[in-house]
């Protein structure tokens, strides 16, 4: 039983190392899609705000699909979820931003911050259980013939 406890810590952590190395290319890139956008081509700002958010997402998605949860699973159906997921993490940050922002004595940067780490922190468990979680795409729960 030990080892299988070992073994399942070590796929979680691999699987969380993976996230996180991932997460900090698709915010790299998504700031370098942005400046481009803003300082080469002169694209007003909120265009390229939203055009840079539309990049961050399917970006976030295809690595997180196939690097970091490597899901073999059907493609819409988990695409679905994803964005569930990132909607339900991103209501959660908005709220705990707000709250911090109204109640807490700390600087906004920070609330920033703490709020941005929620949303993260259910991201990737919501990506971890759901999204990308074997057994939840139809394909695969179907026996073997």
């Amino acid at each position: 039983m030990g080892s299988l406890f070992t073994k399942l810590r070590q796929v979680v952590d691999a699987t969380a190392r993976r996230y996180a190395l991932f997460g900090l290319i698709v915010t790299a890139a998504s700031y370098l899609f942005l400046f481009t956008l803003v300082l080469v081509f002169d694209v007003p700002n909120v265009p390229a705000n939203f055009a840079t958010l539309i990049f961050g997402l399917a970006m976030s998605y295809l690595f997180n699909r196939n690097f970091v949860f490597r899901h073999t699973g059907r493609q819409w159906a988990a695409a679905l979820r994803f964005s569930v997921v990132v909607a339900v993490a991103y209501g959660v940050n908005l709220l705990v931003l707000q709250v911090l922002l109204t109640y807490a004595p700390i600087p906004d940067a920070f609330a920033q911050f703490l709020a941005f780490s929620v949303y993260t922190v259910i991201a990737y468990v919501g990506h971890r259980v759901w999204t990308f979680s074997h057994g939840h795409d139809d394909a695969e729960r179907a026996p073997n013939a």
